[in-house]
């Protein structure tokens, strides 16, 4: 009796995590919930919170990134402690290594999400509406994008819960900075998570 008990409880806690998680995730923490909770399972994967005290409904971290040294930019309401979007920065010294980073990156993502059961409906969705529509309106249920943005290929993947609806997007694109002595170029790669309005309640 106690053991039925017991695998009751452990199924009633895995149920609730569910739950709470809206199922778009940044490094295994989902990406819903207020700051100081983000803030905290941040700190917990050994990264360091770069600017404390400032409240300005951005929060800017030194870690790793899958296993890369990165900055993490959390973007929150003020008003409400509410994450909406987080950034991982990687740089790199030459174009050719950080266009590498990029691929190897998207290839990533492009894998872990190709194959969940929400893609499959969401690409149910987008046939249903192909046939309806028969070309004559922009389809939204594609669930990446490729587009180029200061020269660089840019990449955006919508990410589906179970039932095919849209939690938010993942989008990879690359820009040029000078670094701090200015002779030379950095090139950063920015890996973007952002959950999207309907999903924030």
């Amino acid at each position: 009796m106690k053991r039925i008990a017991l695998i009751l409880l452990a199924v009633a806690l895995a149920l609730g995590s569910m739950a709470q998680s809206n199922g778009f995730e940044f490094m295994g923490i989902p990406l819903k919930g207020d700051i100081t909770t983000f803030n905290h399972s941040l700190l917990q994967k050994d990264f360091t919170l770069s600017n404390p005290g400032q409240h300005n409904g951005t929060n800017i971290y030194k870690g790793k990134y899958k296993g890369e040294q990165a900055f993490v930019f959390v973007e929150y309401e003020p008003q409400t402690d509410f994450v909406y979007r987080t950034i991982a920065q990687i740089s790199r010294s030459s174009k050719d290594l950080i266009l590498e980073k990029y691929q190897t990156m998207r290839n990533l993502i492009e894998t872990k999400y190709a194959q969940t059961e929400g893609l499959k409906i969401l690409q149910e969705k987008k046939e249903r509406f192909d046939s309806v529509m028969h070309g004559r309106a922009k389809n939204p249920y594609e669930w990446k994008a490729v587009t180029r943005q200061n020269g660089y290929e840019t990449s955006t993947f919508m990410i589906p819960d179970h039932t095919g609806n849209i939690l938010g997007d993942i989008t990879l694109f690359i820009n040029e900075s000078p670094s701090r002595d200015s002779e030379t170029t950095n090139y950063n790669l920015f890996i973007q998570y952002t959950l999207w309005k309907d999903q924030e309640e």
